[in-house]
This record gives structure tokens, C-alpha cells and sequence, in this order.
């Protein structure tokens, strides 16, 4: 329990936002890969449904994160403490 939460840390620290959100992002395929090579699970329609829909949401992703000019995907606006105290 200990390792996993500090090594997710730990690698979640060098990468921006938007990268570790497409990483995590990859989980359901990675352990239905190691599901059928490993343990030799088979997938049903809905999971392949599935698998396609979650790789092909990741490609878009990635593809409109590669169009955004430098900064523009993840960095909001930054407010000032003046402005938080105004409400704005």
C-alpha cells in the first residue's frame, strides 16, 4: 500500500497534469493486455467496445493536447489574492 502511493507520487511529480491524467488514463488497457497474455482472459464484445472507446478517447486527446500552443491545455489563469477577496 505504502510503495504504490509514494512511487505515484513520486512519478506524478515530474510530468504535467495533463500527461499523468493520460497515463492513469491507460490502466484499464494495460491490465486487460496482462489480463489475456498473463492469465489467459478472453474479452467479450463489451469489452472490446470498451477497450476501442477508451484508446480512441487517449489518441484524441493526446492529438488536441499536441495542437495546443505551449501552456494553453493546462495552465488556467492565474487570480490574484486581491481578486479572491473581491469575489472575482
Amino acid at each position: 500500500f505504502g510503495y504504490t502511493l509514494w512511487a505515484q507520487s513520486f512519478g506524478q511529480a515530474g510530468i504535467r497534469p495533463v500527461e499523468a491524467n493520460l497515463i492513469y488514463s491507460t490502466q484499464p488497457i494495460w491490465s486487460t493486455f496482462f489480463g489475456a497474455v498473463l492469465l489467459g482472459e478472453t474479452l467479450g464484445p463489451a469489452g472490446v467496445v470498451g477497450f476501442v472507446l477508451i484508446g480512441a478517447a487517449m489518441l484524441l486527446a493526446i492529438q488536441a493536447e499536441a495542437g495546443a500552443g505551449p501552456g494553453e491545455a493546462e495552465e488556467p489563469e492565474e487570480v490574484s489574492d486581491d481578486d479572491l477577496a473581491a469575489g472575482v
